[in-house]
């Protein structure tokens, strides 16, 4: 993840002694940090770090992240329909995260399988990961 993020931003993954999966992500310059813990299966761990990376990168950029688009500007919804029409036009500009994991082989990408937005380089499973 540090690849494809600014040079201020550090994402750091790491098993905690349950086995869980857990990440830090902080940046010196913009003075911040998140942390978090993916409980359940390799792929579901996997897909709320690529989800946390992308929250936090698209509250700083106010861009949905890794896309250049800007995230839509609302002011508080007053209705439920209002709040589902936002809800709904973030989750079309943003190019939701992806996992595979296939005959050892760990794909993480961002968009469409076919056509991503960004993928990361694959990572070699271990046995017993997946």
């Amino acid at each position: 993840m540090n690849a494809v993020t600014p040079w201020h931003v550090k994402v750091e993954v790491f098993a905690t002694p349950s086995g869980a999966i857990s990440h830090r992500i902080r940046s010196w310059r913009w003075l911040s940090w998140q942390g978090g813990e993916g409980p359940g299966p390799l792929e579901t761990a996997l897909w709320n770090l690529l989800s946390a990376v992308q929250t936090y990168m698209s509250a700083k950029t106010k861009r949905a992240w890794p896309g250049l688009d800007e995230l839509p500007q609302h002011s508080s919804a007053k209705t439920r329909a209002e709040s589902e029409e936002q809800a709904l036009e973030l989750f079309r500009r943003l190019p939701l995260p992806g996992v595979a994991i296939r005959g050892g082989v760990i794909r993480l990408w961002y968009g469409d399988e076919a056509n991503p937005v960004l993928e990361l380089d694959p990572i070699r499973a271990s046995s017993g990961s997946a």
